[in-house]
């Protein structure tokens, strides 16, 4: 949508044969100088590894970036206060909402038809 960052996705590596995964990985996000980090969220989803293959969706949780603490490099892991996000799923709601978006049809921009797709293909894969 207009006036939104896209950045590359980060990938944490699997959790095999647990119930409780600990996911104890950095990644860097470097934004554009201009962009206030109260107006910038992060979208974590939890996928398991279903028993065919397929990733199905457990949850996610849609944080806002000025609330996710900001480390020193020179810490270790071990030092770092653990942090943990409660996750949801989308509701039939919001998926009745993309679909009444999704019938407009051809007077939504390219850019919107698109991203519709990609919220319909996030929420069912």
């Amino acid at each position: 949508p207009q006036g939104s960052v896209s950045i590359s996705k980060v990938r944490t590596g699997s959790r095999s044969r647990t119930l409780f995964p600990i996911f104890d990985e950095t990644f860097d996000l470097i934004l554009p100088p201009d962009v206030r980090y109260d107006q910038v969220y992060v979208l974590l989803s939890v996928k398991d590894l279903g028993p065919l293959g397929d990733k199905i969706l457990l949850g996610e949780a849609v944080v806002p970036v000025d609330q996710i603490p900001r480390v020193n490099e020179n810490l270790s892991l071990a030092e770092v206060e653990q942090v943990q996000f409660p996750l949801s799923l989308p509701s039939s709601k919001q998926l009745h909402i993309l679909t009444a978006l999704q019938s407009r049809g051809s007077s939504l921009s390219r850019e919107t038809r698109v991203w519709l797709n990609h919220q319909k293909k996030r929420i069912f894969t």
